[in-house]
């Protein structure tokens, strides 16, 4: 815990640090209020870009950890969090930081502005690729579930800051399991592939995918203002045949909607409605999406009812 008074040495600790590692204020509405250079090359952010932005610019899960009760009480008492955190650079990439959040208190006792030091293991190369592994899927390279659990609650704050909403869609490919027993595995794993590389096409849902588990992918959009508009562009993506090997492949594909806040406040909530969404979107047969009712749980797939 730092108090005003201790001004003098802040400023001292800023200048030592300011050579080797990323530091960053941030004022008790998310908004950096100060940024090293360090930080600014790391993110390819300049300063003027940064300065009274909201930290989720840089799309971390920063917000996340300090909402959470667990961090939240530390930070009344004074005390620091240290974790792994990461964020997106300009150009898109993910890395992953070891983080010390510091709460800077008044001399009222109340919280004036968080303090926040970033550091990079010194073999970053083996880490990154860690990372990579152990948050995207091995086969498509999408992120992962792991991931997915991150950047969801990540999302799931920040659309409360936005006062917007989120929603969560849970796309499954029709018929692919008889696919991959006809064809064979590498051929179905070529599919998958190719669906995560079409996806990826589209700008306002790139970084945004996750592939679940086998034929399970998952979609987030934050801002819905046109969301059938969004629905339509992703159903389109398969309008078109996929060519793989000697084969083309008239895929379509069945997603369920869940809605935050409307449907539920956790992410657990979230998945399972639109996974019960998609579940009923499939009895529709070809490219179909349904939103999530209440309606709908009152005959679950099997896999939700064990």
């Amino acid at each position: 815990m730092m108090h005003d008074h201790n001004c003098e040495e802040l400023m001292q600790l800023k200048f030592a640090l300011e050579q080797s590692v990323m530091m960053v204020e941030i004022n008790k509405d998310g908004k950096f209020i100060y940024v090293n250079d360090c930080f600014c090359r790391n993110t390819e952010y300049s300063r003027k870009e940064l300065i009274s932005q909201d930290i989720q610019l840089l799309d971390s899960n920063f917000y996340t950890v300090i909402s959470l009760r667990e961090t939240k009480e530390l930070m009344e008492k004074g005390e620091k969090w240290e974790g792994d955190i990461y964020y997106k650079t300009k150009n898109g990439e993910v890395v992953w930081v070891e983080a010390v959040i510091v709460p800077v208190i008044n001399r009222d006792g109340q919280l004036k502005k968080l303090l926040a030091i970033f550091t990079e293991k010194i073999d970053k190369t083996n880490v990154q690729m860690w990372r990579n592994m152990a948050y995207h899927d091995e086969l498509t390279n999408l992120p992962n579930r792991r991931m997915l659990n991150l950047v969801l609650d990540s999302s799931i704050v920040g659309s409360d800051k936005q006062q917007e909403k989120l929603a969560i869609l849970f796309m499954d490919i029709n018929y692919f399991k008889k696919i991959n027993d006809t064809y064979g595995h590498w051929i179905g794993d070529q599919l998958l592939k190719a669906v995560g590389e079409r996806l990826n096409r589209i700008a306002f849902i790139k970084d945004r995918i996750f592939r679940q588990s086998g034929d399970e992918f998952i979609i987030l959009l934050q801002g819905i203002e046109d969301l059938d508009k969004q629905l339509e562009s992703i159903i389109s993506l398969f309008y078109q045949p996929f060519h793989i090997d000697s084969y083309s492949f008239e895929v379509s594909v069945s997603i369920g909607v869940s809605l935050y806040p409307d449907h539920g406040n956790n992410h657990d909530l979230l998945l399972r409605y639109a996974d019960i969404a998609m579940f009923h979107s499939k009895s529709r047969k070809g490219n179909t999406y349904l939103l999530y009712h209440s309606s709908m749980s009152g005959e679950l797939p099997s896999r939700l009812t064990r």
